[in-house]
């Protein structure tokens, strides 16, 4: 392959071109050899021109081909932002523009999310620039997830001019459209209003409604989940030490909020009620928060264990209140556990 890129430096294209033609057989076999990583692929990674034309000419098969990661010579060009590459490479066929690779991600959307502008100049968007990736997301949302404001403001500039018709309130499998994605940082900003410009809003009807008016998720999220947290623990707690409730009111205890409570609880529901409405309301809030948390960590990594640690935390939770069934009102109350 080395001799393929140094030919490839020098000007004489005849002499690549039959260099080519001799190793054919050979390149056929090293491409098979490496998991479908053809002499194009790199020709396209290092950014020769010369051996991309020759070896598009010669070996055309190798254009189509995708590696073992699904990506194509103009996945590879579009991420590494050889603009003359990708226009070579897309005189034919025209298809190759919506092949997928790794995670869907066709080459506009490598392009996109490394910021190469010079290659979207060069695409043709108009039948692909809405496709999703695995995610669902748009070439609009990479653009917007990674900050790049001029990629953002070509993409919503083809479309003010008619060019393209970029959907800019498509939403992803988490349920976000571009405008969720843009936070509260300096450089997120000017992309907001760009979005915003162009018609661009947050969750609209049939999105969750976590999400609040003028907010993007990211920027709620974390509040959430703090109070979340605070009531799962608050409630938690409450149960592993539970208040002691009398058999008749004691306006003089004055040790602490939860004796206080207790015994205000018995004078209103007398004592086997106000024990019933404690740990109900006490569940009921515990279940609720349990729930929200789970609701917002739905969509990153550690749902899976979040899910386990929530679920097992609530199976504990129900075993000491059955527990609690029977020691505090056969201390309190003289029932027997028959």
């Amino acid at each position: 392959m080395e001799r393929f890129l140094a030919a490839a430096e020098g000007d004489n294209i005849d002499e690549l071109k039959k260099l080519i033609r001799s190793s054919e057989p050979t390149l056929k076999k090293m491409a098979s050899k490496w998991g479908d990583y053809t002499p194009l692929h790199v020709a396209c990674a290092a950014g020769h021109l010369n051996l991309v034309q020759a070896l598009r000419q010669l070996m055309p098969d190798f254009v189509e081909t995708k590696d073992n990661y699904g990506l194509s010579p103009l996945h590879i060009a579009a991420a590494q932002g050889h603009a003359e590459i990708v226009r070579e490479l897309l005189r034919e066929p025209k298809r190759l523009c919506s092949v997928k690779g790794q995670d869907e991600r066709i080459p506009l959307h490598y392009a996109s999310e490394n910021g190469k502008l010079e290659h979207l100049k060069q695409h043709k968007m108009g039948k692909v620039i809405n496709l999703e990736n695995d995610e669902g997301n748009t070439t609009l949302h990479l653009a917007v997830s990674v900050k790049n404001i001029q990629v953002v403001d070509f993409l919503l500039g083809q479309h003010a001019l008619r060019h393209v018709v970029v959907n800019v309130n498509v939403y992803n499998k988490s349920g976000r459209t571009p405008l969720d994605l843009s936070g509260r940082e300096a450089g997120d900003r000017a992309i907001t209003r760009s979005l915003k410009r162009a018609g661009a809003k947050h969750r609209i009807a049939g999105g969750s409604s976590l999400s609040l008016e003028g907010e993007s998720e990211a920027n709620i999220r974390s509040p959430l989940l703090v109070v979340a947290g605070l009531i799962v623990n608050a409630t938690y707690q409450s149960v592993l030490q539970a208040p002691h409730f009398k058999t008749e009111v004691d306006k003089t205890y004055t040790k602490g909020f939860l004796a206080w409570y207790a015994s205000w609880m018995t004078g209103i529901f007398g004592r086997d009620l106000a024990y019933i409405v404690f740990i109900t309301g006490n569940t009921f809030g515990l279940l609720v928060s349990v729930q929200m948390t789970i609701s917002l960590t739905k969509d990153l990594s550690v749902k899976l264990r979040m899910l386990l640690s929530m679920t097992i935390m609530v199976q504990t939770y129900y075993c000491h209140t059955y527990y609690l069934r029977f020691t505090t009102l056969e201390k309190q109350f003289g029932l027997k556990n028959v």
